[in-house]
């Protein structure tokens, strides 16, 4: 997990984690959008990722106690496999079973 900026309000925090995805990842694949007790922000981010990314397979999670007790109430995040992680679009880490 990595902190890449702060930014000041709320719309405009949402709004760059969906252009920090379009930047930086493959696009099509599999992004995860976690929430810290605000599913409709959670729903509007993954309306707007698939609206932007068709091929893109969102799913929506709640984090758990332990990242919850550090962000807080209202904390948004959003995963993905980068697109410099996956050249050949599989999944490269050594222990998974197409790279043994």
């Amino acid at each position: 997990m990595e902190m890449v900026g702060k930014i000041r309000g709320r719309r405009r925090a949402i709004d760059s984690l969906l252009d920090y995805y379009a930047r930086n990842s493959g696009q099509e694949g599999l992004v995860l959008i976690g929430h810290g007790d605000c599913r409709p922000d959670a729903d509007g981010l993954a309306q707007r990722v698939k609206m932007r990314f068709p091929g893109a397979r969102v799913l929506i999670a709640p984090v758990g106690p332990v990242i919850g007790a550090h962000t807080g109430p209202d904390m948004l995040s959003i995963a993905f496999w980068g697109a410099e992680q996956e050249p050949d679009g599989k999944w490269a880490h050594p222990w998974h079973a197409d790279a043994i």
